[in-house]
């Protein structure tokens, strides 16, 4: 008796000879017939979907991307409106050191022209 276990099995009858099943796979159907019968009986073996399985841990953070390119710069905003004038100053007179000095520039840009 020839054996191949992939494609086909011995059927032993008890007092008799033994036949050899032989299979063939249609995608999800397995067909089976007795050694030299014409037809295959094929059996869908594919069952219904089973329920989904629980969410799996997180996985690690992927590596920082390089940074995006400037974007273009914004328009300008509409011009505001005048502020509001200032309070007068107060009328003075500047201090010894601070006339001295200006006199000082003074005399040195008079000195410039000579």
């Amino acid at each position: 008796m020839t054996f191949n276990p992939i494609n086909s099995a011995p059927v032993v009858k008890t007092g008799g000879s033994a036949s050899s099943l032989e299979f063939d796979w249609d995608g999800t159907k397995l067909g089976v017939r007795v050694e030299g019968d014409d037809e295959y009986k094929y059996v869908d073996l594919r069952g219904p979907a089973g329920p989904a399985g629980a969410d799996g841990a997180d996985g690690k953070d992927g590596a920082k991307g390089d940074p995006g390119a400037d974007g273009a710069d914004g328009k300008d905003g509409a011009k505001g409106d005048p502020g509001a004038d200032g309070s007068d100053g107060k009328d003075g007179f500047p201090t010894e050191e601070q006339w001295n000095a200006l006199v000082a520039r003074v005399d040195a840009l008079d000195g410039e022209d000579a």
